[in-house]
């Protein structure tokens, strides 16, 4: 199942049986748990944890499709339009959201301000999650906030091969 989730093509490869299935584990084990009176309270505990891991599961699978580009872009972290930014490049691009590399840390849902340098867009987007990946290098997962298309993933922008 992890394979579906990190193809190289970003696409979410899960046979819809199986999107049905865990579907139907999140509403039978959350009514299992609720109307269930002699279910012993570890079990209840189980139920309602596969109901999370399942919940979990499904929204990975429902997410869009993540597209491998390296685009240069601009992180600034404050308000201050004459602060120094961060020049990064995306590792993959997604309809809501980027996974860009930074040289610093940033907060789990701290907001900044991202700059394409190609198009001087800019977007607001939180941080979504941090891993370090080595020395002063940081994986970071940017969701965009009130934007649509930031990186021209509509049809015009397949077509002109963004």
């Amino acid at each position: 199942m992890e394979r579906a989730f990190n193809s190289e093509t970003g696409e979410r490869n899960v046979a819809p049986d199986t999107q049905s299935f865990l579907s139907n584990v999140i509403s039978q084990t959350m009514l299992l748990a609720a109307q269930t009176r002699l279910l012993a309270p570890t079990h209840r505990e189980t139920l309602l944890v596969l109901s999370t891991r399942a919940a979990e599961m499904y929204k990975r699978i429902q997410r869009e499709p993540r597209l491998f580009r390296r685009i240069g872009c601009l992180v600034r972290t404050g308000v201050v339009s004459t602060e120094t930014a961060e020049k990064c490049y995306t590792v993959n691009v997604s309809l809501r959201g980027a996974c860009v590399e930074l040289k610093q840390g940033l907060r789990v849902s701290q907001m900044v301000i991202l700059e394409r340098e190609d198009t001087k867009r800019s977007a607001r987007a939180k941080v979504a999650w941090v891993k370090q990946a080595g020395a002063d290098r940081y994986m970071t997962g940017l969701e965009l906030q009130d934007v649509d298309d930031f990186w021209g993933l509509g049809p015009e922008g397949i077509a002109a091969g963004v």
